[in-house]
């Protein structure tokens, strides 16, 4: 019979780049989540149209700052180390299949 493998606990290399990242999930969770609701709440203001250029042109910038934090978001919390057994990440052959 086959036996269930043995699983160590991952130890991450103090030097490793993922050693600085850890800390930040948390953080990048809350910011992320936080920085989308604003944008929701920016983009609804900015379609009313009941406001004036100043507000909008204000609104926008605002938009931006937050989409730089949706960024810092999704580059903190991607999956690292998937894909080949390398670490390096694979593009799947379906996605340049011909019709």
């Amino acid at each position: 019979m086959l036996e269930k493998p043995v699983r160590t606990q991952n130890v991450l290399n103090p030097d490793s780049v993922y050693s600085i990242i850890r800390p930040l999930r948390s953080g990048a969770e809350g910011l992320g989540e936080w920085a989308f609701y604003v944008m929701l709440v920016l983009g609804a203001i900015s379609l009313l149209g009941a406001i004036g250029y100043k507000t909008f042109k204000l609104s926008h910038k605002l938009m931006s700052a937050c989409f730089l934090v949706i960024a810092y978001h999704s580059a903190i919390l991607i999956k690292h180390n998937t894909g080949s057994p390398k670490g390096k990440p694979t593009i799947s052959k379906s996605m340049f299949r011909r019709p």
